[in-house]
């Protein structure tokens, strides 16, 4: 090789090391920190829209890869007997959002008494034990107008 190729490849490999380094530091959500004067309610339709954004991206007909159904991403395995307390029999009526947001809403309210009231503790425990979900979430509602 001579030394004009091997000074065009040292510049392309110190370029495109800038170039990863900066974007691998960047963090995919700003932390959101929410202290006990910034409640959060639960039963708010920002919230709502904010899980449902982290959830489907708003596709009624979502299935996540764990099977989580519809817009609020509901687990039917996990929650099928409490479900059929509020007359959700089957997997299918999920899919209407009506009945996904009602089966959400009833999920979250039973996260939120379980974790005495704590916001962050709530989203773990409803995306099934994922602690970036409350961050992201969070982000989710801090930023819409």
């Amino acid at each position: 090789m001579n030394k004009y190729k091997i000074w065009v490849l040292s510049a392309l490999c110190i370029l495109l090391g800038f170039y990863i380094g900066r974007c691998s530091f960047k963090p995919q959500y700003e932390y959101v920190y929410v202290t006990p004067t910034q409640e959060v309610d639960i039963t708010s339709p920002k919230l709502i829209r904010a899980i449902i954004k982290a959830e489907s991206r708003g596709n009624p007909k979502a299935v996540s890869s764990k099977g989580c159904i519809g817009l609020m991403g509901i687990n039917y395995k996990v929650w099928k007997k409490e479900l059929k307390q509020i007359g959700i029999f089957n997997k299918e009526q999920l899919f209407h959002p009506d009945t996904n947001i009602k089966a959400g809403k009833y999920i979250l309210a039973r996260h939120h008494k379980w974790s005495g009231g704590d916001i962050v503790k709530t989203l773990i425990g409803y995306s099934g034990r994922a602690k970036w979900y409350s961050e992201r979430v969070l982000y989710y509602y801090m930023s819409e107008e």
